[in-house]
């Protein structure tokens, strides 16, 4: 089972249809209300400074924000950027993994989201795969000149 960071970095991350199959088929089975339709609001960047080891704000950003209730549970959706519905289906999928009882049925989907982890953790080792081709060997200048 995925923490809630874990699933939710996955999802925000994937293709948004994962989040999107997620979202419907707990709509299919289970009551959604939207409390707060999905909205734009700034949010503060805080940014720890190493050499002082102290916390500041580098400035805001743009987010998307979505609030919903579940059976009596409630779910929030934030992502950066202008996504609605990408918002709207992160509250709905946070409120049925919150609940004890749906929870037990998304085990289904642990599978998708596991495959999902593994397809970007395949294309994060591609891409420093390249970072790494295109770095500066400074020994070797140095051996050249």
């Amino acid at each position: 089972m995925f923490t809630r960071r874990q699933r939710t970095e996955i999802l925000i991350e994937s293709a948004p249809k994962l989040a999107k199959e997620l979202a419907d088929s707990i709509q299919k089975d289970y009551s959604v209300r939207i409390l707060k339709e999905p909205s734009q609001v700034l949010v503060m960047n805080k940014v720890r400074e190493s050499a002082k080891n102290t916390l500041f704000y580098l400035g805001e950003a743009v987010a998307t924000e979505a609030v919903v209730e579940l059976e009596g549970v409630r779910g929030l959706g934030i992502v950066l950027g202008t996504k609605d519905e990408l918002a709207l289906n992160l509250a709905i999928i946070d409120a049925a993994y919150t609940h004890p009882e749906i929870q037990k049925t998304l085990e289904s989907f642990e599978a998708k989201l596991e495959h999902a982890q593994q397809e970007l953790l395949a294309q994060k080792a591609d891409r420093q795969k390249l970072y790494q081709a295109s770095q500066v060997q400074f020994e070797t200048m140095e051996e050249e000149l």
